[in-house]
């Protein structure tokens, strides 16, 4: 058999080429790291890679959601903790003031820092708009003041030893009780002894009407603007947000929502009583015995949104470690599509290495007649 050295030369060409592009991938496969260095390598672990690359990407996204979660209710609790720390002080005064025998000067300092914390109260929790109603003085007995809520008519009628404060709180009273107003609104003192009707839920409608009957008897009614309170990245932190918290994406998929407590304390049955208001310590109508009782209350509500606002951020925590797990698993799968076996690969590199160099002597040693024909011939 006659094999010619130039089918030994197109023979060599052919193997040296597919070994130099066997090694020249085998080292970029080792400088990357990526087992797939086209579509063409392996289609169905390109595609089932983009699927894990997918669900990574949704995690990550839902870890930045929670720890902005996170972040909120960190930031209520921060708040939380000062409105704590005021009651506890307000509780100390009005405490001393129940107890003690105070002449008038130091009965008016502890009501100025009293009133000086119940401001705090509202720079923390805010307010919301509120109607407001005010009974003038000149009433008789026999007279009566009337305040419409959506039909519903409450009224008092004066009696010899009512005052604006006594009507005032006997109308509060009315609508706290009722069993369907109380689910609509709340109703307290605002300052100069008015009375403020705030709503509980904005998406509900509500109508307010007020009246007098008598020759005397007369009530104002108006709007008392709301105040803004503590607020994280424009949100305030205590108003009301129709029923429900902010909702936080915290899995990878679109269903996988966790809703953060709603801490809507403004309506708070004691804080309302407190935030905000002027406190006269030197006043006989003041019962600093039942100021005490009413801290106590607002400290309880404090309390109690405190740990909701930490079991929100225990799940949140929870909701993150779970996903963190869960992105390491995923990190592995892609692993197996897509990071090379560099032990592998340097085997087959050392491999087309030394293939690759036995083509180069075979083409070598395959040229080596021809050559030495053409030296003679010259």
């Amino acid at each position: 058999m006659n094999i010619s050295p130039r089918s030994v030369t197109v023979l060599g060409t052919h193997d040296w080429r597919k070994t130099s592009q066997n090694l020249s991938e085998t080292i970029q496969r080792i400088n990357s790291g990526n087992k797939i260095l086209g579509p063409a390598d392996d289609p169905h672990g390109i595609a089932e890679a983009e699927k894990i690359q997918s669900h990574q990407s949704r995690l990550v996204t839902a870890n930045k959601a929670i720890d902005g979660g996170v972040s909120y209710v960190q930031a209520g609790q921060g708040y939380l903790n000062e409105l704590h720390a005021s009651l506890g002080r307000m509780s100390e005064i009005a405490t001393h003031a129940n107890s003690q025998m105070l002449g008038s000067g130091e009965r008016a300092s502890y009501g100025y820092e009293f009133n000086q914390l119940a401001q705090q109260l509202v720079d923390v929790l805010g307010s919301d708009t509120a109607e407001r109603f005010d009974i003038l003085n000149g009433f008789q007995p026999n007279e009566t003041f009337t305040v419409k809520i959506n039909d519903k008519e409450f009224t008092h009628t004066a009696q010899k030893d009512d005052s604006v404060k006594t009507i005032r709180d006997a109308l509060a009273t009315q609508i706290n009780e009722d069993p369907d107003a109380s689910l609509l609104v709340r109703a307290y003192e605002g300052d100069d002894e008015s009375l403020l009707i705030t709503s509980i839920d904005s998406t509900q409608a509500i109508t307010y009407e007020s009246s007098s009957t008598g020759t005397n008897a007369v009530i104002s009614q108006g709007t008392a603007a709301g105040k803004p309170g503590a607020m994280f990245n424009g949100m305030e932190l205590f108003a009301e947000k129709a029923g429900n918290g902010p909702e936080i994406f915290v899995g990878e998929l679109e269903s996988h929502t966790y809703e953060i407590p709603e801490a809507y304390l403004r309506i708070a049955t004691n804080l309302i009583q407190l935030s905000g208001r002027s406190f006269d310590f030197n006043s006989q109508d003041l019962d600093t015995n039942e100021l005490v009782q009413i801290i106590k209350g607002a400290q309880d509500e404090a309390s109690a949104t405190l740990g909701e606002m930490a079991g929100a951020e225990h799940a949140l925590s929870r909701f993150k470690t779970s996903n963190e797990i869960t992105l390491q698993n995923l990190e592995s799968a892609l692993s197996r599509f897509m990071d090379a076996d560099i032990a592998e690969e340097s085997s087959k590199m050392a491999k087309f290495n030394i293939l690759s160099q036995s083509a180069v002597a075979m083409l070598a040693q395959a040229n080596f007649g021809p050559q030495n024909v053409l030296s003679l011939l010259k």
